[in-house]
């Protein structure tokens, strides 16, 4: 029987309640003492975005060339323990029909799986996912398919934040049960946002309004990105006029951190991208890239030194190109060195990388849905050489709870 053998949407339903149930009880994902820890035990978090729900495909990209089990076997090759997967909200609240899917090789056409909504393919895949120790993050990545450059804070013309809200609802009262569903990234990219100015778009207010709705059934983690120009990020930094991109701005967090109803559950997650995404004063600094660690630190390295400040920082996209011919590109591979130098003396080598995708800017790590990016891939065993197994502590914690050791 084909990895997806003969799922419809009521057994894929079936499948998600029995990977987790009494999950409470035998998982426990915190956010403190700078880390992000499941049952106390620090965890190395080895994660990539994968995107396309977000879009008219309503499904991962790629599944339109290769079976899910080939994507599968990747992540299980080079260690990858937990994934970022962008959503739109329309996505959340109105479901959609996924595209074409791939069979296995021993499925007929057409997939068993083509049945099913595009929610419905997420709840089973959130499930394979649990089987094999993945943990999963949803991230609203943008309001509907019109993308994130449409979506510049959480509520438009269309719709509002109690929708919003809403739709994070939705998706904790579908996924409440799924062990492996352990955080949500508020709002991605919110460059149009404000923070703690007193105004709708404040990204600070309405993380704590959406910890407060999906705490009511879960005990996610909240990873809160940063805005874009709020507040004030033009500063010389040696010598450079050193603006912030989207998600990177979190220097409203010394003056105003984010103050959730749970303790131990915000993850601070900045987006960060170098010469091969923009070009920015500093990328050219005589001393680059060893100029960008006082950068990195203005923008967000700073917050795990704040007094009293307990939250991890993790990184939810950062990415690029590592060798090739252009200016920009051997500038990127310098680039890309260099944050994970950093990540590594900073002790904050959990992170998102963006991505798994053939199909995105910058192009992720399968290249033409066929063949892996080898450099990309030893960069990123190189910030996090050991990944967490995380089957390993799930199995664990539902022994000392006196707990089935089999969870499906």
């Amino acid at each position: 029987m084909g990895l997806q053998s003969v799922i419809t949407g009521a057994v894929a339903a079936l499948a998600l309640g029995a990977t987790a149930n009494a999950a409470d009880s035998a998982v426990s994902f915190t956010s403190e003492g700078g880390q992000i820890k499941m049952n106390g035990t620090p965890l190395q978090l080895k994660g990539l975005n994968w995107h396309g729900f977000q879009t008219t495909t309503g499904l991962f990209h790629g599944i339109w060339s290769q079976p899910f089990s080939f994507f599968f076997d990747f992540l299980e090759e080079y260690e990858f323990n937990a994934l970022r997967v962008p959503m739109d909200l329309d996505l959340m609240l109105n479901d959609r029909t996924p595209g074409y899917i791939t069979p296995e090789p021993d499925e007929g056409f057409p997939s068993p799986l083509a049945s099913n909504t595009s929610l419905e393919i997420l709840d089973w895949f959130v499930a394979q996912c649990a089987d094999r120790g993945i943990l999963i993050m949803l991230d609203m990545h943008c309001l509907d398919t019109a993308g994130t450059d449409a979506s510049p804070v959480f509520y438009s013309s269309k719709f509002s934040t109690e929708d919003t809200i809403s739709g994070w609802k939705a998706m904790a009262d579908r996924y409440a049960d799924a062990w492996n569903v352990f955080a949500i990234d508020v709002f991605n990219e919110p460059f149009g946002g404000t923070w703690a100015e007193g105004q709708d778009t404040d990204m600070d207010a309405f993380a704590v309004e959406v910890a407060a709705t999906v705490h009511e059934n879960t005990d996610w983690l909240i990873f809160v990105e940063g805005t874009s120009d709020s507040p004030n990020c033009t500063e010389s930094i040696d010598g450079d006029t050193v603006v912030c991109g989207y998600g990177d701005n979190l220097l409203g967090v010394g003056d105003h951190p984010v103050q959730l109803g749970k303790a131990n559950k915000l993850v601070y997650s900045p987006h960060t991208y170098g010469p091969s995404q923009h070009m920015r004063d500093e990328f050219t600094n005589a001393d680059f890239p060893k100029n960008m660690p006082d950068v990195w630190e203005n923008h967000w390295g700073y917050i795990r030194k704040i007094e009293g400040n307990d939250a991890a920082v993790v990184l939810g996209e950062w990415g690029g190109p590592v060798t090739g011919e252009s200016d920009d590109v051997d500038n990127n591979g310098l680039w890309m060195s260099a944050i994970v130098d950093y990540l590594t003396d900073n002790d904050m080598q959990s992170n998102f990388f963006w991505c798994l995708n053939s199909d995105s800017s910058p192009t992720g790590v399968v290249v033409d849905w066929a063949t892996f990016d080898e450099a990309k891939l030893e960069l990123l065993a190189t910030l996090t050489p050991e990944p967490t197994d995380i089957s390993a502590i799930y199995a664990k914690g539902k022994t000392e709870k006196g707990l089935p050791a089999v969870h499906v």
